[in-house]
């Protein structure tokens, strides 16, 4: 997700996502990875893997928390840092993504906003 104009980030349809043909066996082929967010193939632009780079804000993969899937509803730890599909965890611990949000908020009370839950 996020700031990212490559269409093969997300699944539109809500539904199973199809993935390509194998090309790991392919003789000179490489292996497809997968992310969190339904991400195959490199960047159309970038030529290179998906990150969690978001430039606009910004952000970069040092200010996120590390990919732990949300496998098992009992364990406290994977409840508590496991990522649910899609969604990526953002270090709030880390005090540039602190003071990002701080001025975030900031520039919303400035522009008439008088509240946040």
């Amino acid at each position: 997700g996020g700031n990212d104009a490559n269409p093969h980030h997300r699944n539109p349809q809500a539904g199973c996502a199809t993935w390509p043909n194998k090309t790991s066996s392919l003789s000179g082929g490489s292996s497809p990875f997968y992310t969190q967010d339904f991400a195959y193939t490199v960047g159309k632009h970038t030529g290179k893997q998906p990150l969690q780079e978001f430039p606009a804000v910004p952000y970069g993969p040092l200010d996120f928390h590390c990919e732990r899937a949300l496998s098992s509803w009992t364990d406290p730890l994977v409840l508590n840092a496991g990522w649910l599909t899609g969604l990526t965890d953002l270090d709030t611990e880390r005090e540039n993504v602190q003071e990002r949000i701080a001025d975030y908020l900031t520039d919303l009370i400035g522009i008439g906003f008088s509240g946040f839950r």
